[in-house]
């Protein structure tokens, strides 16, 4: 009995094995295909807003001084006030112009009398020669004294008028349209070279340049606009 109950079950394991190995396995079920979008490159500037302080310097400053050597008498105008080009700012009074001046109008009289006097012996010594009454050589020489007389005339001319531009510099004029920006001195200072002459700075506010410090990936672009406020 016992080997029988033995042949017995190892033919129902064989039986079951063979079952087993001949059924098939439940199909899987296949994985859609991914979606994909298709997009043509394209190159694109991309704007960086950044917020941060700037400094507003004007475009244009200038410095209004004295050329000559003397003491401001008065400024007719103050800080932040507005002018115009050719506008009367201050006044100058220079130190020893006026006794150069008058000096200087002395020696044009002076060699205008002799350049008269010149001319005037010049022509008598010509209707001496004329007459025979006179060497050549004599009227050469009121000839030279004629000339010597009149080129002295002629420097020192000149500088009366050098003078008289210097003693129209002492009138500070606006060489710009803008505002004052700073007054360096107060009436009664001493201006001019060589201590420095500059008595007002103007600044013309209708362009401002602005300088931004930009950190170094905003450094790395290219900067198309500022927008300033105030």
């Amino acid at each position: 009995m016992i080997p029988s109950l033995r042949l017995v079950g190892t033919l129902a394991l064989a039986l079951a094995v063979a079952c087993q190995g001949g059924a098939k396995p439940p199909a899987s079920k296949g994985r859609p295909p991914p979606l994909v979008t298709v997009q043509k490159v394209r190159q694109l500037d991309i704007a960086i807003e950044r917020r941060g302080l700037a400094d507003l310097r004007p475009v244009e400053q200038v410095d209004v001084a004295a050329k000559s050597l003397g003491y401001v008498e008065t400024i007719l105008v103050d800080r932040g006030d507005h002018v115009t080009k050719g506008q009367l700012l201050a006044l100058v009074r220079p130190s020893d112009l006026p006794d150069q001046l008058a000096a200087a109008r002395a020696a044009v009289e002076q060699s205008r009398s002799a350049a008269a006097l010149a001319r005037s012996n010049q022509d008598r010594a010509e209707q001496q020669a004329g007459l025979g009454l006179i060497a050549r050589q004599q009227l050469e020489q009121s000839q030279l004294n004629r000339q010597t007389a009149e080129g002295s005339l002629a420097v020192t001319g000149a500088q009366l008028a050098a003078l008289g531009v210097k003693l129209g510099e002492t009138r500070l004029l606006a060489p710009i349209d803008g505002i004052v920006s700073l007054r360096h001195v107060d009436p009664g200072a001493l201006v001019g070279p060589p201590g420095g002459g500059a008595v007002l700075t103007l600044v013309r506010v209708d362009r401002l340049r602005a300088l931004v410090s930009l950190s170094e990936p905003a450094a790395l672009g290219v900067v198309t606009g500022l927008t300033a406020r105030a």
